[in-house]
């Protein structure tokens, strides 16, 4: 009978790959291709700024960039959160997964996981909820603005807790192997 041990309960070796492997592929993206779909996206609105990379904006903020992307910018947008925005929430979420399997020890320290994925499903919410609005403009929803507005919040929240909490791993693990190693060469 096989018995299968899940992402938790793999090797450490496999985990340094699989961590080392989503770091490259971060890096890639955030030196190839996001300049790339930022640059084609401004080549199509000729406006700096999208709704997915700000912290916080207003109703009104939200409004008056959906209007200068313009018809054409609008299509754009849309067109890029199908062509990449849906791999880059899961190159950035593996990226912040596996190591923090790695660098976890039990069980309990394992469940800070979930919190990557947390942010990648309000990620990819406040991308379906932009592209919503952008299709629907003129008609402009100022629920739905709120709820993006908050998806976009909540997004970078769990994302910047994910990277303190896998600092703060990397960071324990170091210093208990250099006590481990200060400890057996007295």
């Amino acid at each position: 009978m096989l018995y299968y041990k899940g992402v938790f309960h793999m090797k450490k070796s496999k985990l340094l790959f699989l961590s080392l492997l989503s770091w490259v592929l971060m890096i890639v993206f955030m030196g190839l291709v996001l300049p790339y779909e930022s640059n084609r996206l401004f080549e199509s609105t000729q406006v700096n700024g999208s709704p997915d990379t700000s912290f916080i904006f207003s109703v009104s903020e939200l409004e008056d960039l959906i209007r200068a992307y313009g018809e054409e910018g609008r299509m754009a947008y849309v067109e890029s959160r199908i062509r990449f925005d849906i791999i880059w929430p899961v190159v950035y979420t593996a990226a912040l997964v596996f190591p923090l399997l790695l660098f976890t020890r039990n069980h309990t320290q394992k469940k800070w996981w979930i919190l990557p994925l947390i942010a990648m499903g309000f990620d990819l919410l406040e991308n379906t909820f932009a592209s919503i609005l952008m299709l629907q403009f003129p008609l402009f929803s100022r629920g739905l603005a709120i709820v993006l507005i908050m998806t976009s919040f909540l997004k970078w929240v769990f994302l910047g807790f994910s990277f303190i909490v896998l600092i703060g791993f990397i960071t324990i693990r170091l210093f208990y192997r250099n006590q481990h190693q200060k400890g057996q060469s007295s």
